[in-house]
């Protein structure tokens, strides 16, 4: 992971899941993240693959340009690219593994902005599919966040992350997948959606 917000919610998800496979909803303590806060949100699995947000912090929400909380994620997706979307949040709930992409995207400056979003999944009253804990960590901070939102997102790599501490400082093996770069950090991972770049 390259921005230390990344790392910070890794490691602290870490600490709290233990040996479990994911911590609890309850377990999260906003103030223990109030540092990266601005960057973090929770998504809600439901029946129709929606994935509506339960939390939004106000960076995320800025790059949107709008209030997120209550809103579908799938409402923020190019409409051909929900489908690969959904079945990524959906992999890092059945697997339980801990999952970093590379998104790009340009404002109206037109320079691509690099965002890292963080993936995290999360029990609710002992279900496992049930949250997602996630942070939107852009790689710098334009003078137009907040003003305008971004444009069409498109993703540019997917790593598949170690759940311990230590991997979020130690780069894992690299191989390249068409045009994604896949990083895997663990266990071989067979049901990954392949993610087009668009």
């Amino acid at each position: 992971m390259r921005h230390p917000g990344s790392r910070e919610l890794f490691q602290y998800w870490s600490r709290l899941k233990g040996e479990r496979t994911a911590p609890e909803r309850a377990d999260i303590d906003p103030s223990a993240i109030r540092a990266i806060l601005a960057d973090v949100f929770i998504l809600e699995a439901d029946p129709q693959r929606l994935f509506p947000l339960r939390l939004s912090g106000s960076r995320v929400n800025a790059l949107f340009g709008s209030e997120l909380k209550g809103r579908a994620f799938a409402s923020l997706w190019p409409a051909a690219a929900w489908g690969e979307v959904a079945a990524l949040l959906e992999g890092v709930m059945d697997e339980s593994r801990a999952v970093v992409v590379g998104l790009a995207t340009s404002g109206p400056d037109g320079a691509t902005l690099e965002i890292e979003w963080l993936i995290l999944p999360l029990r609710h009253h002992g279900k496992t599919h049930a949250r997602l804990i996630s942070s939107l960590s852009p790689a710098r901070v334009p003078a137009w966040l907040g003003l305008v939102p971004i444009s069409e997102i498109t993703i540019r790599s997917l790593r598949v992350l170690r759940a311990t501490a230590a991997s979020a400082q130690t780069p894992p093996d690299e191989r390249r997948r068409q045009h994604l770069t896949i990083h895997e950090g663990g266990r071989q991972t067979q049901n990954w959606p392949q993610v087009s770049r668009r």
